[in-house]
């Protein structure tokens, strides 16, 4: 009666001043509320301050409300009927979702990683131990198209999430604050009733597990002895050591003699010794134009043994022996550690103080001599060995450093008359016959003149070996000039103008031209034709 406006009202309103499309509040005909719709404010203890109103997510931003709960779980076929499964329930003012977590305890025995799906009910995998993941939750139903806000949680107060009912039994500090400033009284923390898994597991192993999830042992008897993990303690501490000498290398100069074996070389090595880690690493010293490959890489960096037999299997180092149990397959098989390490071979590395000066290393059946190390080594030496004789060790000598003498050269034939003596005695040197060598510097600096038949001034007599006659050269004209730039092809040549002396009386008007080339100290005997003379 009354009524004036009968329209039909929309779902838009302004929540906390943001406009969202709710159904908390369900107008009736002509926007009137229908008596089942609550406000969309609260009232608080405290007068409402003359401030401007600022939406929710400013105002509430990073604050949420902590409660403790726990929901029970039932257990088939078990000593036990349910489980006792605690967890914390997030309410955040921001926005009005909730978000339940499940902290996870040791050895429970049960997946902690379950959580209900936002648009289903059933259970889902989720990380980090999340129950229910963080979204506006609905009442059960017939409620169910309103949902859970900051006034329904409470402590001693029983919530349905999910067709899930879990007991909130405590806060924080925070919420309690916070809700008492609302005027919401909070009752005191409620006690969570015993998990009849953990009472049971707590008489056996005599291990009891507080609330804070730490482990306490209180007369541990023999039982709860056997069911600790027997693991053997085979940890290496190596980050001690790295951290102590990281970038700390040790250098050593060596050889491997391996002249024995056929084709074998003296090989010049260059041994690193990592004191990070008590590895080696074996460089050689490959000597530029020796004809050989270009890896110097001798051995690479690893551990190495001090006796070697053959290649070792994979896993040999291993620092754990594995019993087979239950041979099944490798995939379904039960291996356990042996904690005895029953059959493991014990190994010996080389380490920095088996490296001295003149000792021998083996290097996978390799022996290599050390002979001499850089400053740095010789310092560390020193400084924790007490050492003071670095005295580098003899090493033999390469083919090359070898001062080998020559033989003497064998003796030469007596010549034979057949071409020059020089080029018989080069094809008694050589196998294939060559040409003898020419004094080229000689030939260079000889020929670059020439000189004319009438430009000397001597008489000279020459002995012809080869023929029982001497030549008379005739003296030539003075005042003519001795040399004169090279034209042509002329070459620095002596010639001399000759008569033949001796024999009978037509040999007399004979006459001769004798050519002596500088250049290669050669002679060249010509006569000159001679008209009517009866020779030819």
């Amino acid at each position: 009666i009354g009524q004036t406006r009968f329209h039909k009202s929309q779902h838009f309103e302004h929540l906390n001043s943001v406009p969202i499309l709710t159904e908390k509040l369900k107008p009736g005909i002509g926007g009137a509320p229908l008596p089942w719709s609550r406000p969309s404010k609260y009232p608080s203890i405290y007068a409402r301050a003359e401030a401007p109103e600022l939406p929710a997510w400013i105002v509430f931003d990073k604050q949420v409300l902590c409660f403790d709960a726990y929901f029970q779980e039932t257990v088939q076929e078990q000593r036990y009927t349910h489980l006792v499964r605690k967890c914390k329930i997030y309410f955040y003012l921001e926005d009005g979702t909730v978000q339940v977590v499940e902290p996870k305890v040791a050895n429970s025995g049960i997946p902690q990683v379950s959580a209900a799906s936002v648009s289903t009910v059933t259970l889902t995998s989720r990380p980090s131990g999340t129950l229910i993941s963080r979204q506006r939750i609905p009442f059960p139903a017939p409620r169910d198209s309103d949902f859970y806000d900051m006034i329904d949680f409470n402590v001693d107060r029983e919530v349905e999430l999910f067709g899930r009912v879990f007991k909130i039994t405590d806060c924080d500090r925070f919420t309690r604050v916070f809700l008492n400033r609302m005027g919401i009284a909070v009752p005191d923390p409620v006690n969570v009733p015993p998990d009849p898994y953990s009472v049971e597991r707590d008489k056996v192993s005599g291990i009891r597990l507080r609330s804070d999830e730490f482990l306490v042992v209180n007369n541990v008897t023999e039982l709860a002895d056997r069911m600790l993990a027997k693991h053997p303690n085979n940890a290496v501490d190596t980050l001690r050591q790295f951290l102590a000498h990281d970038r700390q290398v040790l250098r050593f100069y060596g050889y491997w003699d391996d002249r024995k074996s056929p084709h074998g070389l003296l090989h010049n090595l260059e041994i690193y010794y990592y004191l990070s880690d008590d590895t080696m690493e074996i460089k050689e010293v490959i000597p530029p134009n020796s004809g050989r490959d270009a890896g110097y890489m001798f051995m690479r960096r690893a551990k190495l043994r001090k006796t070697y037999t053959s290649l070792p299997q994979p896993g040999w180092d291993s620092r754990f022996t594995v019993l087979n149990v239950i041979s099944s397959g490798f995939v379904k098989g039960r291996y356990i550690s042996d904690p005895l390490n029953c059959g493991q071979e014990r190994a010996e590395y080389y380490k920095d103080s088996d490296l001295t000066l003149g000792a021998a290393i083996n290097v996978f059946g390799r022996q290599v001599m050390i002979t001499d190390c850089d400053p740095f080594t010789k310092e560390y030496f020193r400084a924790k060995y007490g050492l003071d004789d670095f005295t580098a060790a003899e090493r033999p000598l390469s083919a090359d450093q070898v001062q080998h003498t020559k033989p003497p050269p064998p003796s030469l034939p007596p010549y034979n008359g057949f071409g020059t003596y020089e080029d018989s005695a080069a094809n008694c040197r050589n196998m294939i016959p060559v040409p003898p060598n020419r004094d080229f510097a000689k030939f260079l600096q000889k020929d670059r003149y020439s000189c004319l038949p009438s430009t000397l001034e001597h008489d000279i007599y020459i002995q012809l070996s080869h023929i029982s006659t001497v030549a008379c050269l005739v003296q030539s004209p003075v005042n003519v000039p001795l040399y004169r730039p090279r034209q042509g092809l002329d070459s620095h040549i002596l010639r001399f103008r000759a008569e033949m002396l001796g024999g009978s009386p037509a040999d007399h008007s004979r006459h001769f031209v004798i050519s002596y080339y500088l250049s290669d100290d050669t002679v060249a005997v010509f006569e000159q034709p001679r008209a009517n003379t009866g020779t030819h």
